[in-house]
């Protein structure tokens, strides 16, 4: 195992790649990106957020781990190595936990917009 997999602090953020199709009809972020049971970000500690867009993101919502938590949900450091499919990324994670309506707002409320396609 190329890394190690770390305890992620409390007030660390976890950037979460938004796709034009979580985007609502005013432009702003669905409640639909945040509804994943195995939610895919990236730790800030080994990326910022315009390195966590890629081509296909509108923007990089940032979450605060301990806001995650607090709704019932865990927060993994979850590498990705080298030898696997879209690996190395050290920076990966996951929010896991069932996300239900409720929960998935709740999320995208707390998220702040921590970069934008311009």
């Amino acid at each position: 195992m190329a890394f190690a997999v770390e305890v992620i602090p409390d007030s660390d953020s976890l950037y979460r790649r938004i796709h034009r199709s979580h985007l609502t009809p005013e432009g702003k972020i669905s409640s639909a990106a945040f509804k994943d049971e195995q939610m895919s970000v990236n730790w800030e500690k080994y990326c910022d957020a315009k390195s966590c867009a890629n081509e296909s993101s509108v923007a990089v919502a940032a979450l605060i781990a301990a806001e995650c938590r607090a709704l019932s949900q865990t927060v993994l450091h979850a590498p990705v190595e080298p030898d696997q499919p879209s690996g190395p990324n050290q920076a990966h994670a996951e929010v896991r936990g069932r996300k239900t309506g409720a929960i998935s707002t709740k999320l995208r409320d707390k998220a702040n917009t921590a970069w934008q396609r311009q």
